[in-house]
């Protein structure tokens, strides 16, 4: 199968370009109320919302993460490492905006 895929660091430097190539490629209407949503708590975060969507819930749109930096353990960057090659094959089909 063709399945797009897309970098979640594209969407979130350009939203607008990538969702809407997105869109495209999936014959689905595009919309710019993709872009924004109000703050708070949603029912489809599920039970898992409360553990770990505390800086979604504040979001009002698609931004950059605050860090990008990120400090793995040896044992962390070693799977990191193994699942390297994983994440070039699918860089490879990466939908190019």
């Amino acid at each position: 199968q063709d399945i797009p895929v897309i970098d979640s660091l594209s969407v979130l430097r350009n939203p607008n370009k990538v969702l809407s190539a997105l869109c495209e490629r999936l014959g689905v209407s595009f919309s710019t109320n993709m872009l924004t949503w109000p703050p708070g708590r949603r029912d489809s975060d599920g039970v898992w919302a409360e553990h770990w969507y505390q800086s979604v819930e504040k979001s009002t749109h698609f931004s950059l993460p605050l860090s990008q930096s990120v400090t793995l353990s040896a044992e962390q960057q070693r799977l990191a490492d193994q699942l390297q090659p994983y994440y070039q094959a699918l860089k490879e089909h990466e939908l190019i905006i």
